[in-house]
């Protein structure tokens, strides 16, 4: 996998070629709670840096969960979201965003199965509100392999807003467990509809869980 991290070929709506390199790196930390086995809490952080400007996005992250039944969860989430305005400028901007989740998965041998629904109020200071329906399905295979079961993935989201279709991710990554520790390390492809053109872009992600 990580021989095609800074140097990978998309191909866009029109067929045309377009080389892209990774100029994204995102950043994660999760502390989460479990309350028996019914349910848990957590708080996410995430920053998104740019290569060539610096950091342009961050975030906090709420979450509230509930297992309906062992195989099937209701989550509420609020997320409070702070960007810049554009990449190179000096100036931020904020986004409110309540969220509802709803999760099934099971278990197949080594596999495990994971698709998860989420409804998005967005709450703009500078612009319009916005509704969002997101959509993912993560297949991940358990190997076993070192103390930390480091365990292959690959997951793909897809987001329905005003337009319809307009944002895809693909992922590929690695995860593992030991103890309270869960590191996570992916690289994703994102593309997005810019005016009835797909752009496409490469993005480094590096995650760590941590149950307290």
């Amino acid at each position: 996998v990580f021989i095609f991290l800074f140097s990978l070929t998309t191909i866009n709506s029109k067929g045309q070629l377009s080389s892209k390199s990774v100029n994204i790196s995102w950043q994660e930390l999760y502390l989460y709670h479990e309350f028996g086995k019914k349910w848990d809490a957590g708080i996410l952080f995430n920053t998104y840096v740019s290569f060539d400007h610096g950091l342009f996005n961050w975030f906090v992250q709420g979450n509230a969960g509930y297992n309906i039944l062992p195989w099937f969860k209701l989550e509420a989430l609020y997320r409070q979201e702070y960007y810049k305005i554009s990449r190179d400028s000096s100036k931020w901007t904020y986004e409110m965003r309540p969220m509802l989740r709803i999760s099934s998965s099971f278990k197949l041998n080594k596999f495990s199965f994971r698709q998860r629904n989420r409804v998005e109020v967005r709450l703009f200071e500078l612009f319009k509100t916005r509704y969002r329906f997101r959509s993912d399905v993560r297949i991940k295979y358990s190997s076993g392999i070192t103390s930390f079961d480091l365990s292959p993935y690959v997951t793909e989201e897809v987001f329905l807003g005003k337009g319809g279709y307009n944002r895809n991710r693909l992922y590929l990554g690695i995860t593992g467990k030991n103890g309270r520790f869960s590191p996570i390390l992916y690289m994703l492809m994102q593309s997005t509809n810019l005016k009835s053109q797909w752009f496409s872009q490469w993005i480094l992600g590096a995650a760590l869980d941590i149950k307290i």
